[in-house]
């Protein structure tokens, strides 16, 4: 399968592109492809964990990463520490409420 095709797949099935690829294409982590993030949009609660919506440099599709897809070394991305910031969130805040969250 090409990376092009693998990367259909993927969006096809609705998955991390980022993850997908990293898992096919990588015997270790130096030779994963780089990703750089350019901002997190958006976050919604989905199979008990928050996910991020995240628009990556150079590439038009969005993807939904769990956290862990957003630290290095253990520490959190900026452009992920923004947003949260921005909606006075933590990345362990626990699901919301539906009588008092707002529509996330």
């Amino acid at each position: 399968m090409s990376h092009e095709d693998w990367i259909e797949y993927c969006r096809k099935r609705k998955k991390s592109i980022a993850t997908r690829v990293f898992q096919k294409y990588s015997e270790t982590p130096e030779e994963a492809p780089e990703y750089s993030t350019e901002s997190v949009l958006d976050r919604r609660w989905e199979r008990g964990r928050w996910v991020y919506k995240v628009k990556w440099e150079g590439y038009q599709e969005h993807t939904w990463e769990p956290v862990d897809n957003l630290q290095t070394d253990g520490v959190y991305n900026e452009h992920l520490l923004h947003f949260l910031q921005e909606i006075n969130g933590r990345v362990d805040d626990n699901k919301p409420s539906p009588k008092t969250s707002p529509a996330v």
